[in-house]
Order: C-alpha cells, then sequence, then structure tokens
C-alpha cells in the first residue's frame, strides 16, 4: 500500500487557515492605542487561564477600509512560509456580492490566451501586460544573484532575508498584475463568460528557479481571481484544452509547428495568413469551447489525430504563385509536417481539374 499512496498526491492540511469566532476572539474597535491611526482593530485572544486575554492589534489599509462587506466578529490567523502569524478580520460579502450581480449586465463571450511574454492576448485582438515579461526578468536576475551568493557561502537560498522577500515581492507582482488585467476586461467589455486555456507557467526565457515560483503560485492567483470574479458579477470561466493552439491557424485550421515563426510571428504554411502569435492563439481557445473533441482531460496525442483526420481530407487549391505545386499552388505542406507522418493525404487529381474556357470570337477580337 505504500508504494501506491507514493505513486498520488495525498490531501495535505499545513495550509490550512485557522478561524476563531467570538468564543475564542473578541474584535473591537481601537479607543486609545490605535498608532496615529493605523490600528484598526483590537483582538482579544482567550487563554487556558481564565480571566487572561491576549490583545494583538490589527493594522489597517485603504483598500480593506474601502471593502465593502459587513465585518463579523470573526479572525482568521494564517501562519507564512517565515513561521510568523498573521491576523485577518473576516468580512462577510454575502449581500454585497449579490447586489453586485444584480446590477451587472454581462454579456459575450471572451477568450483569453495566456503566456508569460505577454499576460493575456484576447480574441477581440487585445494585447494586456505586455511588459510584465521585463519585470520578471529583473526578479529572475535578482534571485539568481542572491542564490548564487547563498551557495557559495554554504547556504540555502531561503535562509536568506533578502530571498524570502523577494519571492512574495514576486507573488504579490503575479496577483495585482492578474487582477488589475482582468478588472479591466470587466470594466471594459461586460462579460458574460471566458474561456482560458489550462494554464502552464513556464517561459524558456526564464530560469528554472523563477519558473517553479510561477508555476507554484500563478495558477492558484488566477483561479482565486476567476472565483471572485464569479461571485461578484455572475462571471463564469471555462477551460479547454491548449494542445497545439499556438501551431493552428485561426484562418484555415492547419496545424504545424512551423506556422509560428518567432515568439510573436505567426504565419501560416497553407494559405498564407499573418498575424501576432498571441492573437492568433486566442480565438482557437475560443473556438474550443463549442468543440466535441478537446476536452481538458484528453491527451495531447489524441486531440492530434483528430485534427489531422480533418485536415487530411482537405485537397489542395491554388493559394499563390511562385510554388511548385498543380496550376501555381504552393507544395502541400502537409508531406513535410511530422504531424502528418503515415497520415492520409488528398490531392487533386489530373481528371479534376478545370479546363480554361474557351473564348468566343468577339472576345479574341476585341483581344487583338
Amino acid at each position: 500500500m505504500r508504494h501506491v499512496m507514493g505513486r498520488h498526491r495525498r490531501p495535505d492540511l499545513s495550509h490550512i487557515s485557522m478561524r476563531l469566532d467570538h468564543r475564542a476572539a473578541c474584535l473591537a474597535a481601537p479607543t486609545k492605542a490605535t498608532q496615529g491611526g493605523k490600528v484598526g482593530w483590537w483582538v482579544n485572544l482567550s487563554t487556558m487561564e481564565a480571566g487572561r486575554r491576549i490583545a494583538v492589534p490589527l493594522l489597517t489599509y485603504d483598500y480593506h477600509a474601502k471593502r465593502p462587506g459587513r465585518v463579523t466578529n470573526g479572525v482568521q490567523i494564517n501562519l507564512n512560509r517565515e513561521g510568523c502569524l498573521t491576523f485577518g478580520v473576516v468580512t462577510d460579502m454575502g449581500e454585497a456580492c449579490a447586489k453586485s450581480r444584480a446590477d451587472y449586465d454581462g454579456h459575450g463571450v471572451l477568450a483569453l490566451d495566456f503566456g508569460l511574454s505577454t499576460l493575456f492576448a484576447t480574441s477581440e485582438g487585445q494585447l494586456l501586460g505586455q511588459g510584465w515579461l521585463k519585470r520578471l526578468r529583473r526578479y529572475d536576475a535578482l534571485l539568481t544573484m542572491i542564490a548564487t551568493s547563498q551557495q557559495r557561502a554554504g547556504k540555502k537560498p531561503r535562509d536568506s532575508k533578502r530571498y524570502r522577500a523577494l519571492v512574495e515581492d514576486v507573488r504579490g507582482f503575479l496577483r495585482t498584475e492578474v487582477a488589475r488585467v482582468l478588472n479591466r476586461l470587466v470594466a471594459q467589455g461586460r462579460l458574460k463568460e471566458l474561456v482560458l486555456e489550462r494554464l502552464d507557467f513556464r517561459n524558456p526565457d526564464l530560469s528554472r528557479r523563477l519558473n517553479a515560483i510561477l508555476r507554484n503560485c500563478g495558477r492558484s492567483v488566477i483561479q482565486s481571481k476567476l472565483a471572485d470574479l464569479e461571485q461578484r458579477f455572475g462571471i463564469t470561466s471555462t477551460e479547454v484544452n491548449p494542445a497545439y493552439s499556438s501551431q493552428t491557424c485561426n484562418a484555415c485550421g492547419y496545424v504545424d509547428a512551423r506556422n509560428r515563426r518567432s515568439q510573436s510571428r505567426f504565419q501560416c504554411l497553407w494559405c498564407g495568413h499573418t498575424k501576432h502569435a498571441d492573437l492568433n492563439a486566442a480565438p482557437n481557445i475560443g473556438g474550443r469551447r463549442a468543440l466535441p473533441i478537446g476536452s481538458v482531460f484528453q491527451r495531447k496525442d489524441a486531440f492530434l489525430a483528430e485534427v489531422v483526420r480533418a485536415i487530411g481530407e482537405r485537397r489542395v487549391r491554388a493559394l499563390r504563385a511562385g510554388r511548385t505545386g498543380i496550376r501555381g499552388a504552393p507544395a502541400d505542406p502537409r508531406q513535410t509536417n511530422p504531424h502528418f507522418g503515415g497520415a492520409p493525404l488528398a490531392v487533386v487529381r489530373s481528371s479534376e481539374r478545370r479546363e480554361a474556357p474557351v473564348k468566343s470570337g468577339m472576345t479574341q477580337a476585341l483581344a487583338a
């Protein structure tokens, strides 16, 4: 049984936050000791000794002060990675969220293509968060420098207080940037549904260290923000399979790794369609929402087999001159595409070629 449990993820209860109600923690507004107005609440914690309590001041900030909702007599206690306790006031957002959902008039579906060079590309042609890869590279350089210094001294990177603070800064930047972009989309488009790919937080331009940090926290940040949008405005989100979405032309559906000419340039070898690579992938994500294939849990090879079968039945037609093929048509790119290795390809036979129409005598005279 031990080897079976070792192959599967088990429930981890170490990150569950503790919540205390009025029987163990009493929340009170400050009266005297306010530290210049910074203390917003005092928490009186009960102890095992009768009549003895521990008073903890809670600092407030503008976002929490302006946040709608009803403050309850409850406290949430968290233990962070550094072993420090943090306290938070529990706010009941039920009435505020119900009112915002009733006032929100959402309609339409928007597809998002996620990437680390551009945060989100929309199916409507928007590129959002274009400069955040530069910020991530700066974080990456600092993290690598501190980690190298720690390793030379025979220590772990997590032993450095500066390193831990920088990692928390990366997580905070990710939360802030994702919230800013999605809030902007909601304010501009009045959306009803978001369609996203199954997120993969990896970029070859970043180190393994930063990729691991983004992978560990990035997916949960976006999922928590999507859950918040659903509670506040009733905006639902659908996740689709992202397999080969960056190699697929949204104009004709042809799949080829060579279509992706660079990180930002896409040019289809079948129809010649040219577009920004991220803007080409976003409509592909939206189109898979209604496809019978492309489940999130479907394997990439099974998904590719269905796409190859459909494209393999196409017939080659003249698309642009200057290439070898039938009557100036380009050479069939499927013949050199490894995705179509051994797949039957439809071709235009000689008996199916159209003959040029014979001009009438009047037309020939005018031409002369």
